[in-house]
Order: structure tokens, then sequence, then C-alpha cells
């Protein structure tokens, strides 16, 4: 019989240097840092046949109902890989995947979700037995505590609800003195009492985790860090539909449209412009997954103010925006001198659906391909991860030339 030793010896001294070039290796940390979520439709026809579709039906001929499944992806922003024990196998922090499923309805065009359910759980706040509940909770090896979690997902949900206020007042604003004005102040005063609402979960929050942590139940180094809002501007322009006429074919961003939609976990996606000088008016179309609030999300824009190549600073967002259809494009325009200019999109739902999918480059035309995405609305996009595209196109001309959708106000942040 052979002697094993040396062999053992020599395949554990190869696995563990793999291990680590994979671990100190940008690109392949980067890559690895973002695992997509899916979404299918389970439809069930009039015939009583099942089928579970990648695409969700065009029409309602012959279909009885549609269940949406999707199940959301999970990335790790921070990037970088933590060691946890030399003596057991090498162990990535993840999120556990989370399945939504939505009984999706047909409005005459498309079918889609709810979006007063969303709103409804968007605004439910944890209750006091749902916080002692998780305080007794253990956190699972690699992960954060369950209160950290909910904590995180309020300061998100925080974010949403000022994002909202900020809308109703400019609506407010623009309709004065008409009766649509009267109404906009109940909305603006609903929405005061949903961020009342979450604001005060946060403190009880916050306080449980300092006692936790004074317990040491969250380690010798833990600090809770409350993180400066992100202040974005009132929203600017006018979302339209789009449609990828002549004006396009020279736009940077994806060079043929893509198919595959996907569900991740982060909540902010954007791609590096190639640098610009002077006053100019950026054009910005993306293609909207799903109809509805489903596939509904904010056109986003930030700048790089200390030089790093990153962004860091917002100057221009958009209405919300959404499609009659899916695949239906949508078009957003707005206003900046910055040098370093990032565009792309940020969502509320967990589950949004949006198009993306890994590429090699030849899918990409304009400039080099830089994503940087974020896990909430509340912070900026920082963290650069692989070659992901989605169906986006965006131009620059000289400012003083009119919009399609011109800005209605000059963004915060114009330098």
């Amino acid at each position: 019989m052979l002697n094993a030793g040396p062999y053992r010896i020599r395949l554990t001294a190869t696995v563990l240097v793999a291990t680590v070039v994979v671990c100190i290796c940008p690109s392949g940390s980067a890559q690895s840092d973002l695992r997509l979520g899916s979404v299918y439709y389970q439809v069930l026809y009039a015939d009583k046949r099942l089928a579970d579709l990648p695409k969700v039906p065009e029409s309602n001929k012959g279909v009885q109902s549609v269940l949406r499944i999707a199940t959301v992806g999970s990335s790790n922003p921070s990037g970088g890989v933590r060691i946890l024990s030399t003596r057991r196998s090498i162990s990535r922090q993840s999120s556990l995947d989370r399945t939504y499923r939505t009984q999706l309805t047909w409005d005459g065009k498309a079918w889609i979700g709810n979006p007063y359910d969303r709103v409804e759980k968007l605004a439910g706040v944890l209750s006091t037995d749902d916080l002692r509940r998780k305080v007794r909770m253990r956190p699972r090896a690699g992960r954060r505590h369950p209160l950290l979690a909910s904590l995180y997902d309020l300061r998100n949900r925080r974010t949403f609800w000022r994002w909202a206020a900020i809308d109703v007042e400019a609506d407010m604003f623009e309709h004065a003195g008409t009766p649509r004005a009267g109404k906009k102040r109940w909305d603006l005063a609903a929405v005061r009492n949903v961020q009342r609402r979450i604001d005060n979960s946060i403190l009880k929050h916050e306080k449980a985790l300092a006692k936790l942590a004074q317990e040491g139940q969250l380690g010798k180094n833990f600090k809770l860090k409350d993180p400066k809002p992100l202040k974005f501007p009132a929203p600017t322009g006018t979302v339209a539909i789009s449609r990828l006429d002549d004006k396009w074919k020279s736009a940077v961003g994806t060079a043929k449209p893509i198919e595959p939609i996907a569900a991740p976990a982060h909540r902010q996606l954007v791609w590096a412009m190639p640098p610009e000088r002077g006053r100019r008016t950026y054009h910005v179309t993306m293609a909207h997954a799903e109809a509805g609030a489903l596939g509904a999300f904010y056109y986003v824009a930030y700048c790089d103010s200390t030089g790093d190549g990153r962004p860091d600073t917002p100057i221009a967002r958009s209405a919300p925006a959404r499609s009659e259809r899916p695949a239906q494009w949508t078009a957003w325009s707005f206003v900046t001198r910055a040098k370093r200019v990032f565009i792309g999109h940020a969502w509320v739902n967990p589950d949004t659906a949006v198009f993306c999918t890994r590429t090699a480059g030849a899918q990409w035309r304009g400039s080099k391909l830089q994503a940087f995405i974020a896990a909430g609305l509340n912070e900026p996009p920082k963290h650069p991860v692989g070659p992901y595209i989605g169906n986006f196109r965006a131009y620059c001309v000289p400012a003083p030339l009119k919009p399609a959708s011109h800005p209605a106000t000059r963004p915060h942040g114009d330098r």
C-alpha cells in the first residue's frame, strides 16, 4: 500500500495556494462577489396546463393566472474573503437567498404585481414582539446578527420614504393653487407618518443592539455605525416612454439589447461614462424588465468628487420610472458640469427585476466597462463588480441645446 502522507501534504498545499490566489486576485474577487437571483413565472392556462416560463406571457389569451417567483441573489459589496478558521474549510460570508411569490393580474396591457401590496410591506415596521424575538436569536457562523440585518433594512426604507417626501413636495410646488396640491398635502402627511414610525423602530433597534454589545454578544470590536444619509436632490427632468431610434446608435452602453433578467441583492447599479468637460446634458435610456411596480426604478447619476475613480456624490435623479409593458424603454435627462459621471438605476423592492448579465466586453461600447453597486439606497454605489451589463445607453450634448425631456431644475452638486 502506498504512503498517502506526502500526497496529502502536496494536495493540501496545492488547494491552499489556489485558494489564496483566488482570494487576492482582484478580478476573481469582484466577479465572485455578485450572484444574480432568478425570476420565473408559473403560468396556469385555461385548459389547466401548468408551465414554468422564463418570460411573463405577453397577453392573457388562454391564461388563467400567473404566479411570479423571484429568488433574490446574494452579494458581498465589501469585497474579499474572510477566513473564519484555519482548521476547517474556508468559508465566505454570504446572505441567504430569499424567495418572493407575487400573484400577477392583467391590467389590459401587461401582467403586473399589485403596487399597493408593495407599499404596505415597505411601510410596515417591525413590532416590539418581533424585536424581542430577534434579540434572542443567535447569528450563524460568518453572518451578522438578525437585528443588524433588520436595522439595515429599516435604514434603507427610511431613505426611500425620504425620497418619497421630496417627490411629493416637488409635485405640490408644481401644482400650487390647484386641487391636486391640496390632495398632495394629505399624501405628504401620510409619508411623514411612515417616516416617524420607521425612525421610532430604528431607535429601538439601536438601543437593543447597544445592550447586546455591552453584554459582549456582538464581538469585542463591534461598533454600531450610523451612516450619513445620502443627500439626493429633488427629481429633475421628465421620464418618458422611449425606443431605440437613430439618436441612440452611437451612445455609450449595451451594443445590442440583452434578454436575461435577474433579481440581484443590491439596490443600485451604475456605469462609468467617458470623462467630459463643460456644462452638458446627458440623455439616458433604459429598459424595464417588467411592467408596473415590479420593474420600476429611479434613474440616478453620481460624480467622482475625490478623484479615486468611484462614484461618491449624487448629482441628479429622476422621479420613479415605470413601463406599461415588459422590455419597454424609458428615457430621462439631466444637466451637469462634473468631469467623471456615473449613470444607472436604483430600485426599492428587494425582488425588483432588472436586465443584467455578465459580458466579455464585446456587448459594451463607447467606454471602458466599469460597473459599481450599492446594497441599499442610503449609500453611493462605490463597490466595483465584474463586467455586468444591462439594457442601458447614454450620450451627452452641450447643455444649451434643449433636451428631449428637459430638467425642471438645476441638479444639486452641479459643478
